[in-house]
């Protein structure tokens, strides 16, 4: 269901970005889950126990509320890529809007947008929708983060400060 993203409609994600990421990286610098407590338990069962969400995607798609969707398994970068591209689109997103999972406030900064933008296994949803708000969806926080343009295989990432193009990095299949 990804071919069907048209100019001026809405992205949104589900839950938060970037908690998967930073939880593998705890557990490459020696971090053990049994011997771990608070954010950092937390962030370490986003990596080792994921949550798909399966029943928030038949939701959405009984409902008819997305016209394309992607799970964010590879990073936001490379899926956001995979659906313009299905779709012959453009995307600008707003990074400030952009859900990052409050478990990795200790990072610093450069981490944080790595974990967020270029880092899978969150295995949330981005999906497009004609709606502005989706009110309909109570049982999982879903985030208007941008908008679909028709400047086909742009994607954009605006700040305050400046725009940008979205990298099209995550995981890269061989």
């Amino acid at each position: 269901m990804r071919t069907e993203a048209r100019p001026g409609e809405s992205i949104f994600v589900t839950g938060s970005l970037g908690g998967a990421a930073a939880g593998l990286e705890l557990l490459e610098s020696g971090t053990r889950y049994g011997k771990s407590r608070g954010r950092k338990k937390d962030l370490l069962l986003r990596q080792l126990s994921p949550t798909p969400r399966v029943e928030i995607g038949k939701h959405i798609s009984s409902r008819k509320l997305a016209t394309s969707m992607i799970d964010i398994s590879d990073g936001l970068g490379a899926d956001l890529h995979h659906l313009c591209e299905s779709s012959g689109v453009g995307a600008r997103i707003d990074a400030g809007l952009i859900p990052i999972d409050k478990n990795i406030s200790d990072f610093t900064f450069d981490e944080i947008q790595r974990f967020a933008l270029a880092s899978g296994e969150d295995f949330e949803l981005l999906f497009t929708s004609n709606s502005k708000k989706l009110s309909s969806i109570k049982s999982t926080p879903v985030t208007l983060i941008g908008e679909i343009t028709s400047s086909t295989g742009i994607v954009e990432l605006a700040s305050r400060e400046r725009t940008i193009l979205l990298p099209r990095s995550g995981y890269r299949h061989f």
